[in-house]
């Protein structure tokens, strides 16, 4: 193509640049970079076909040189690369060609072409954001780095976006967005300052800025029947965004100094419950389904475990109480139903006591035996549950994938199954006490059954694995009921 350009140059002489011509071999040429970079592995190949020359070639040069210094060439004859040295030059050669065969005659290909290159640029970009070592991020030299990839990667997309904009290409145009989207969330994510873990405004601002490009994205598209692939990519990175915004400022909330105990309560079930919108259940690709629900079960133990506190700690009429434990009760019912337990065992073991908790709260505040036994009654019924959670964590064992990077999920695991044994031995007892001194013959009939389920419970041998001690003891209970 340069020769073809160079050839040109020397014909014009006598009769003239023929744009026509010169604009169709640089959108060639941007199409030969474009394909080298997408192609990247194989460059080397392309390199040495591209750099063998002919003895017509050769000759050709020649007589060209005497005609024409090198230096007197116009400007599309330099914009083609005689190296390729990286994929991001090959592409901003691309871009070069395109823009240059542009100005000498639109058309919407080129420009789509060119809008490709710059959304390809700027994922170049956002992949080198994300190589950036955490541990210096407050090194001037990697904010500096930072701020000039961030800086590139929002040109190539504003540029992008113009040119799909122009030509209508709702597609892609959403596409943009999308990853505009991810340049912000990239964002939020790199200028976290580890000596301050709160979710600060700044954080915030780029988490809601990528909402906002992820919904321009759909209102592009309209609807999803014009593009259901994109639309679903783009629902799930919304998605995405939303539940990282809400756990971590559930997790990372501002300081009391910054906003009332009240706003940050507010605040943070706002942001779960529109999390939890955002969650498509009904997703047809089964990948995402299954992160959709699993997420979803995460979302509704967090408010479970949100509105407990809440109930246990914090004076209301009786009207807002009731409405209160309602909502603990939904929540956990429906975490417990949409989590997969092989994969989140100890999440599961976790939703398991802290529903036995709640039933020790209420059997704590009962004036009455029969009311302390129901409440403790179905706060065995809650540990029982947990069986599933512990055959997942023996079988997690018989595979042997423990490893030193799940150190601290080992002794998390350690602390919930001693919990677990703990409560069991607890209940039980309680049970076994109370069912004694009942007046109630239903129940204190049951006070030897309690007493051998709980004799079961301090049976536990050196040797034998703690789970599947609690695991036998809990089938053992199971057949004394």
């Amino acid at each position: 193509v340069r020769r073809v350009l160079l050839c040109h140059t020397h014909m014009a002489r006598g009769c003239g640049r023929c744009h026509t011509l010169i604009s169709a071999m640089l959108g060639r040429a941007g199409d030969s970079c474009f394909h080298i970079a997408q192609n990247w592995l194989h460059a080397e190949a392309y390199f040495s076909d591209y750099s063998q020359q002919t003895e017509v070639d050769k000759a050709l040069d020649e007589e060209m040189a005497l005609d024409i210094p090198n230096c007197e060439y116009p400007y599309e004859c330099i914009l083609i690369p005689k190296k390729f040295e990286s994929k991001e030059q090959m592409l901003l050669s691309a871009c070069s060609c395109y823009q240059q065969a542009l100005m000498l005659r639109p058309c919407d290909a080129l420009r789509s072409r060119l809008g490709n290159v710059h959304n390809e640029l700027s994922g170049i970009y956002m992949n080198k954001i994300m190589e950036t070592d955490l541990t210096k991020i407050n090194e001037i030299a990697t904010k500096t780095q930072l701020d000039t990839l961030i800086t590139l990667a929002q040109h190539h997309l504003n540029l992008g976006q113009a040119q799909f904009a122009e030509m209508n290409q709702a597609n892609n145009l959403a596409l943009l967005y999308s990853n505009a989207g991810r340049l912000n969330r990239l964002q939020a994510h790199f200028r976290i300052n580890p000596l301050q873990p709160s979710l600060k405004a700044v954080e915030r601002m780029y988490y809601e800025k990528a909402i906002q490009q992820y919904q321009e994205g759909l209102n592009a598209l309209g609807n999803r029947k014009s593009e259901p692939a994109v639309w679903d990519t783009i629902m799930f990175e919304l998605s995405s965004t939303v539940y990282t915004m809400a756990t971590l400022y559930q997790d990372n909330p501002p300081s009391i100094g910054e906003k009332s105990q009240e706003e940050v309560e507010r605040e943070s079930i706002e942001l779960l419950t529109k999390a939890l919108q955002a969650q498509d259940l009904d997703d047809q690709d089964p990948i995402r389904r299954d992160i959709y629900h699993n997420r979803a079960a995460m979302l509704h133990y967090r408010l479970g475990s949100f509105y407990q506190h809440m109930y246990r700690t914090k004076p209301m009429e009786d009207s807002k109480r009731k409405n209160v434990l309602r909502l603990v009760n939904l929540h956990y019912d429906k975490s417990a139903l949409l989590m997969d337990v092989s994969q989140y065992p100890l999440e599961n073991l976790r939703l398991w006591l802290e529903r036995f908790a709640l039933q020790d709260f209420f059997s704590e505040n009962s004036n009455t035996n029969n009311g302390k036994v129901k409440a403790l009654q179905l706060g065995l019924d809650y540990l029982l549950s947990s069986k599933a959670a512990l055959e997942s964590i023996i079988k997690r064992y018989r595979q042997g994938s423990e490893s030193e990077t799940m150190q601290p999920q080992l002794q998390e695991e350690k602390d919930l199954l001693e919990l677990l044994e703990s409560r069991l031995q607890f209940v039980l007892k309680s049970l076994a006490k109370l069912a004694l001194s009942s007046t109630n013959p239903k129940v204190s009939s049951l006070a030897a059954t309690y007493k051998e389920m709980y004799s079961l419970t301090l049976k536990k041998k050196p040797q034998v694995f703690l789970p599947k001690h609690l695991h036998a003891t809990l089938e053992a209970i199971e057949q004394l009921r």
